[in-house]
């Protein structure tokens, strides 16, 4: 029987984003539709398949109403996220919550601790990029599998090229008024994927924002992110996001700069509004020990088709002489040619599952419905790659980023922003 499902904003991003990922995935129906867009509500019936009096305009009216679904998708605006998720996980919802996570690092912080007090609930942030191309299981696997043996560097150059026009209808909503809204609204995509990547926290932040002066944005449409990333056990004791001996270890070694080998420095260049010889696109690359790997797509490849290429050796760098020529593997693929999806990695809670196995069903919002499921069916026991109580280190690095630029560039210590004191 499927899991039934109240809409909370029924806007463009719900439609065009989760309606054909709920009737691909076929485990997941709307019942409801919550909007205080009454317009919205009118049509709701048509869009979503629901009874025309199945909607509300709070969550709380619609349980009033009678309406009972088992869980909450928001999609609503990012300053709305906080109070919402609260309100559903109060009435016993399980909670699909669109990115970014929330306003504020306290709002974030308080729907982490709501999701703490509720562990039998799904919770889960809409970060689906880490499902959304079959490159990014590949490099994961790459890293994870110590193919460049230990990670050093790892970067990302992007360009948005005319995506931030004024003019696109897309970004012409309450987007445009967001202060920074390239980082808040896509660009804590790839932060995410730095983290996917690597299987490391970013734990300290530094960063520039700001608006080209051509730009008719409202908000910051250009970043420079710097981070150094470390494994959890690196710089956190035996409860998550509670500062511990190990967090003071690893804020004292940054401090004197001090950091260990272990640790990997990150760099995130976007340009929401590029303009000259780049189109949209995008550039990773990542250095270890014994190798290096690069990916390349879109203008950053000439209207060429994706390309993921790796560089490996076999060498100890501790007996490497100067000047000597290694011997070197060159592989490379292209996206269609990265078969089979390397279904054996352990890509989070969802990656065994295939669907009917066809490429539709291997991405994006499919796979964040299908841990929804299994932490549902587990009673809370597996759950989603991007619960809150992991996400909140991603979005930790926003708000971090956005403090950093208010200090001129002063880095941050996340563990300080993340942490939620136990009893």
């Amino acid at each position: 029987m499927p899991y039934k499902v109240l809409v909370v904003g029924s806007g463009g991003h719900a439609v065009n984003h989760w309606l054909g990922q709920m009737n691909i995935h076929g485990e997941f129906k709307p019942v409801g539709v919550v909007d205080i867009d009454t317009e919205l509500l009118d049509r709701a019936g048509k869009i979503w398949g629901i009874d025309d009096d199945a909607v509300a305009t709070t969550i709380d009216e619609a349980m009033e109403l009678g309406i009972k679904p088992d869980v909450a998708l928001i999609a609503t605006p990012i300053e709305t996220h906080h109070a919402l998720v609260i309100e559903a996980m109060r009435n016993g919802l399980h909670v699909i919550c669109e990115k970014n996570m929330a306003h504020s690092m306290q709002a974030g912080i308080e729907m982490t601790r709501c999701a703490l007090d509720h562990p039998e609930l799904a919770t889960v942030v809409g970060h689906q990029y880490p499902y959304w191309r079959r490159s990014n299981w590949a490099i994961r696997k790459a890293i994870g599998t110590g193919k460049l043996g230990q990670l050093d560097a790892i970067q990302c150059d992007f360009n948005g090229s005319g995506y931030w026009n004024p003019r696109n209808p897309t970004r012409n909503g309450w987007r445009r008024f967001l202060d920074h809204d390239y980082l808040e609204d896509w660009a804590v995509h790839t932060l995410d994927l730095f983290r996917y990547f690597t299987a490391m926290d970013a734990v300290t932040v530094s960063a520039d924002l700001w608006r080209p002066h051509w730009s008719r944005r409202y908000g910051t449409s250009s970043i420079n992110i710097r981070m150094n990333m470390a494994a959890p056990e690196e710089y956190e004791g035996d409860v998550p996001l509670a500062c511990s001996v190990e967090t003071d270890r690893a804020r004292r070694l940054w401090k004197e700069g001090k950091m260990p080998d272990t640790w990997v420095h990150a760099q995130y260049v976007g340009h929401a509004e590029g303009m000259g010889m780049f189109d949209r696109g995008e550039h990773w690359m990542m250095q270890g020990s014994r190798g290096s790997l690069e990916y390349m797509e879109g203008g950053y490849q000439k209207d060429k088709p994706p390309v993921l290429r790796m560089i490996t050796h076999d060498l100890d760098p501790g007996t490497m002489k100067a000047g000597k020529v290694l011997p070197r593997k060159d592989l490379e693929w292209k996206e269609s040619n990265l078969e089979p999806y390397p279904m054996d990695l352990e890509c989070g809670p969802a990656a065994q599952w295939k669907g009917n196995n066809t490429e539709s069903e291997f991405d994006n919002n499919c796979f964040i419905l299908e841990e929804v499921k299994q932490c549902i069916e587990s009673g809370g026991k597996i759950k989603p790659l991007r619960c809150f109580e992991n996400c909140i280190k991603t979005f930790a690095i926003t708000m971090g980023a956005i403090e950093s630029a208010k200090r001129g560039g002063q880095p941050i210590f996340l563990p300080d922003l993340w942490e939620i004191p136990r009893k």
